[in-house]
């Protein structure tokens, strides 16, 4: 095989390669004297402005050396992806990961993107790797070092096969022109909220315009002499790096075009080496990739190794097992079972018809003003070269359109008439026309009158999802005005997108029966009449340009019994060693991090994913990465049903040392210098303060106040999680969880309250050692750890979030501390209106835990928190209590109706003595209709 530097190779590179330039491409490449060639199709600079001048020369210096400036220099390597094999890679903070930790996937923010112009940022451009960066260096001379050794291995039906190097590609004419790239999943978390389909979430940020700079495949292998259709060659396969990915024969991921497509010249296929003006980034492919014009992502392989000119298709594992839109009924196994994945009709290379809106952003709020112009904004694009012709707006559901206005300069066509980027378009429109609309939706039109659907088509893979892209319009209302005939009413107007990216809670689609509603084939849109007002001021939520906490889900107030999972985890498992389970500590687990033993938890329980590694789709150092640790969070990121029910197979135990039940931990949690809480690392408390502030006739109530190391610390506990508490009694160690009464507005220390037992055969060994403690005595905390968080007007279960209205409380005796920490979050929150119906049984109506807090509660927020006492026995004149245990009537009385009735209520919080529960709490909730999935107990 020759390369390009052997002599005949060289002279049919000086002279067969200009000759075909200048006949094929004469019009855009234009020869000056000194050699060089200038590119002057059009093309936007860094800056944004149209080239007056062409983007460069052709002849470029080999290599970027030890001085050239990467974007990604600037950047730090995020801690997420610390102990995986990306570990050095620098990425951008404000990209939002899709697939947790490993491998990296991600998009920007909707509103970094429109922010980024016409083109994005390479920095800031979305990433999909289905493993590992699969090269790697630590400075710029290992850089260099990578580009100076890669080729690019040009062969099949090919008269002269050759290997060509990356000095040796850069010194060839170049192509440099806008392309824009597109996940065929972008926007698919609107078709997962219809059904779990087997991809990840994007959002509508999946898409980004680069200028790429490369050398035309078609020159390429007229350089290798490739062989005519008539001779047999009907395909050009390419493949990445072997071993890259654990699936095929081989590893690599690849795909192919036809050899139509690949020689012809109006196609512009590049084999490309920078990305606006500067080299590759290590997730875009450095040193070299494939871009193909109107072409999904998924075709344009990175770190490119092998060109091969062949008769068929190309057969590699991802070719056929990727990237394919299937037909509505087909499921993961059927596909396989009846050879759908290699059917041709089903496969996806040119993008369809889509749009999206960027403006006005998720969670933004304007105030009302009838005069002021609403700015309505965004992008859309289309395949195969085809124009954007026009977007269209409608505020009635499809009933009127109205054209927007198309950037005309983010739309040049090539000299071929190709049009390979996106368009931007947009409009405005008074608030007085937004105040009788419930939603703005957009669409666009292409060359050919393609358009988008009105509504949405589910498939398995949840790849093209195109209909109408809609934004919900809500009315902030002024409670000082209740008229809808004042003008005064509306305050604000505030909207709300169908989807966020990745795990971020949001949109409107949270909740199905909110507008919209699942089909047969997938679901219909457009059902909203009068969007719910909102009488109170709203917060801007996370992925709007300003930061805050909550979904607009629940700041709506939305709710409904069927919940839709993205991420179908099951409930946590219970810390007892159920079926035989061995108890398994901690300590133990840390012990097993090869791929040749590696152990992890998930929920509590351990698993061996040893005999499992080499099968697992992301590849087994997804699962080494986690070894030794509690990979909760990272597991329920990505994962679907099937792989929680095969997870099972591999179970050994359970955690028994305290270990967290659930690996989701806050986010400033691990290593904030301000936050106590560590997941990985106990951390050491000395008591303040001790007093007894109760008793039950037996047994004594404690307040404990437990001190940080710093002044200005905080305890890092997301409201509904507890944390595990460490002590040395009696010569052993001993662990129990608590849940405190204070929160993270308190600094410096936190509030338990605990129920020291002195009746034979109840004693605590924890709460006995605490009943003896002195002030100055240590314990040690880890955390934050458990399946439930909440914030304003939202639980998250298993990390999926679930927007309520009215919740069921049943506590007993010192369960009522999570449900103290949950109503105190909320009550504390001027902005939430979530109601709480509590029912708490204790032995006798004398030393009830935290009594006068909840009094105080329902005495200054009537309807939103209400308190039932039920006793075994009442002493007090002062105090009415219900007598007897928790019944049916009990909570049809006290928690049904004060919300309205029984359908009303979300979830139903549970927390006492187990036969409290499993003999009262649920049978008698069961009886008034309530279902297992509104059940959660701490």
């Amino acid at each position: 095989m020759d390369t390009l530097t052997s002599p005949e190779t060289l002279k049919l590179a000086t002279i067969n390669v200009v000759e075909l330039l200048f006949a094929v491409s004469a019009w855009w490449l234009l020869y000056k004297k000194d050699g060089t060639v200038k590119n002057v199709d059009g093309g936007k600079t860094a800056e944004g402005d149209w080239a007056a001048e062409p983007f460069g020369a052709a002849v470029v210096p080999a290599g970027p050396g030890t001085s050239a400036k990467f974007l990604g220099d600037s950047l730090k390597v995020d801690e997420k992806d610390d102990k995986t094999p990306d570990e050095w890679v620098r990425r951008h903070p404000d990209l939002v990961r899709l697939t947790g930790r490993h491998p990296f996937n991600c998009e920007p923010p909707l509103a970094n993107l429109k922010k980024g112009g016409f083109l994005t940022p390479a920095h800031e451009h979305y990433v999909r790797n289905h493993g590992a960066v699969p090269v790697s260096y630590k400075d710029p001379s290992e850089r260099q070092a990578v580009w100076d050794t890669w080729k690019v291995k040009i062969h099949g039906l090919v008269d002269k096969p050759i290997e060509i190097s990356m000095d040796e590609l850069a010194a060839l004419p170049q192509r440099e022109l806008p392309v824009l790239l597109v996940c065929a999943g972008n926007r698919r978390k609107e078709q997962n909220r219809v059904a779990k389909t087997v991809g990840f979430n994007w959002g509508a940020s999946g898409c980004a315009t680069n200028v790429w700079t490369g050398v035309r495949l078609c020159d390429l292998l007229k350089l290798a002499k490739i062989k005519s259709k008539a001779e047999g060659a009907g395909h050009v396969c390419f493949a990445g790096p072997k071993k890259e990915l654990p699936k095929g024969d081989d590893g690599t991921y690849g795909t192919s075009i036809t050899w139509d497509v690949a020689m012809d010249p109006a196609q512009d296929v590049l084999i490309a080496y920078k990305q606006n003006g500067q080299f590759l980034e290590p997730d875009h492919g450095y040193p070299v990739r494939l871009i193909i014009p109107g072409y999904i992502g998924g075709r344009m392989i990175k770190w490119l190794t092998e060109i091969e000119v062949t008769r068929e298709q190309s057969d590699n594992f991802y070719h056929f097992m990727d990237n394919r839109v299937l037909p509505v009924g087909v499921t993961p196994e059927s596909a396989t079972t009846e050879g759908w994945w290699y059917k041709p009709d089903y496969i996806i290379n040119n993008l369809n018809v889509n749009s999206a809106m960027w403006s006005p952003a998720h969670a933004e709020k304007k105030d009302y003003n009838p005069k002021t112009m609403q700015e309505v904004s965004g992008y859309a694009y289309t395949g195969n070269g085809m124009k954007i012709i026009r977007a269209e707006i409608s505020l009635d559901n499809g009933e009127t359109w109205e054209l927007a206005e198309i950037d005309q300069e983010t739309q040049k066509p090539t000299e071929y008439g190709k049009y390979w980027t996106w368009a931007f378009w947009k409009t405005s429109v008074p608030m007085s026309r937004l105040l009788g609309c419930d939603e703005i939706m957009v669409r666009a039109w292409d060359a050919c009158q393609n358009t988008q659907p009105k509504d949405l088509t589910w498939n398995v893979m949840g790849m093209m999802n195109n209909p109408w892209f809609r934004v919900r319009v809500h009315k902030c209302v002024d409670p000082a005005h209740p008229d809808p005939e004042d003008p005064r009413h509306v305050q604000a107007l505030q909207f709300e997108h169908p989807t966020l990216p990745g795990q971020l809670e949001g949109g409107w689609m949270a909740e199905e029966d909110q507008g919209w509603k699942k089909t047969a084939t997938g679901a219909v849109f457009g059902l909203a009449k009068h969007v719910p007002a909102v009488d109170q001021p709203l917060t801007i939520v996370a992925g709007a340009p300003t930061k805050s906490s909550g979904g607009l889900a629940g700041l709506f107030g939305f709710g409904s019994k069927e919940k839709l999972s993205t991420a179908a985890a099951p409930p946590a498992a219970a810390a007892p060693a159920a079926g035989g389970l061995r108890r398994i500590p901690m300590s133990e687990v840390a012990k097993h991090t090869t791929e040749q033993d590696s152990w992890f938890v998930v929920n509590g329980k351990v698993y061996d994913s040893t005999e499992y590694n080499k099968e697992h789709p992301g590849g087994a150092d997804s699962i080494v990465m986690v070894a030794g640790e509690d990979a909760t969070a990272d597991f329920e990121a990505i994962h679907s049903k099937k792989a929680w029910a095969l997870l099972e197979k591999f179970c050994i135990g359970v955690v028994d040392d305290g270990a967290p039940a659930s690996g989701t931990a806050a986010a400033t949690s691990a290593g904030a210098e301000n936050v106590l809480l560590n997941l990985k690392k106990k951390q050491t408390v000395v008591l303040r303060e001790k007093k007894v502030v109760g008793n039950d006739g037996t047994n004594d109530v404690l307040f404990l106040k437990l001190g940080f190391p710093k002044p200005d610390m905080k305890l890092g506990l997301p409201t509904g999680k507890h944390f595990m508490v460490y002590a040395q009694a009696d010569g052993a160690t001993v662990a129990r969880a608590y849940t405190p009464i204070s929160n993270d507005l308190q600094f410096g220390s936190v509030d338990l309250v605990v129920k020291v037992y002195a009746e034979p055969g109840k004693e605590g060994k924890m709460s006995s050692h605490m009943g003896k403690m002195q002030v100055g005595d240590t314990l040690e905390l880890r955390g934050p750890i458990g399946h439930v968080e909440y914030t304003r007007g939202v639980f998250k279960l298993h990390g999926e979030p679930h927007p309520v209205r009215h919740v069921g409380m049943l506590a007993g005796g010192t369960g009522i501390t999570p449900m103290f920490q949950i109503i105190q979050t909320a009550v504390l929150d001027p902005l939430d209106t979530t109601c709480f119906h509590l029912i708490y049984a204790n032995r006798s109506d004398v030393g009830v835990m935290l009594e006068q807090e909840l009094d105080t509660w329902s005495k200054n927020f009537p309807g939103r928190v209400t308190v039932e006492y039920v006793v075994n026995q009442s002493t007090r004149k002062d105090k009415r209590s219900s007598v007897g245990h928790i019944s049916k009537d009990l909570i049809e009385e006290y928690i049904c109706k004060p919300a309205g009735g029984m359908k009303n209520i979300d979830f139903m919080f549970m927390c006492g003595p187990k036969p409290m529960i499993d003999r009262a709490c649920i049978p008698c909730s069961k009886e008034l209709g309530f279902k297992d999935e509104q059940f959660i107990q701490f």
